[in-house]
């Protein structure tokens, strides 16, 4: 039942992610020099994220501090949350400059 909830969670928070970054997409903002910038350093990030975030995952689990069930519920959590991280960074980029 818990892990129900916390892939239910999981699954509202990626939702709200993707709609954010889908709504900077396609506004006029995105379109912009300023904006293109602003998505090409924010798929650049999130590639770093995913690409650190299995690989850590993966030594771990071949560590054999992560069991084989724990390692496929990490990767699909670090998939999920790859948009929640993105949609604060890209609330971060935008705000900075």
């Amino acid at each position: 039942m818990n892990d129900i909830f916390t892939l239910l969670l999981f699954g509202g928070i990626f939702i709200l992610g993707v709609a954010f970054l889908d709504r900077f997409t396609k506004s006029k903002e995105a379109q912009d020099e300023r904006g293109k910038i602003i998505q090409y350093q924010v798929q650049s990030f999130l590639f770093q994220f995913t690409y650190c975030g299995v690989g850590v995952l993966l030594a771990l689990e071949t560590g054999g501090m992560l069991t084989s069930e724990q390692f496929r519920n990490s990767i699909l959590y670090l998939m999920l949350s790859t948009f929640l991280v993105g949609a604060v960074y890209l609330f971060w980029r935008r705000k900075r400059g």
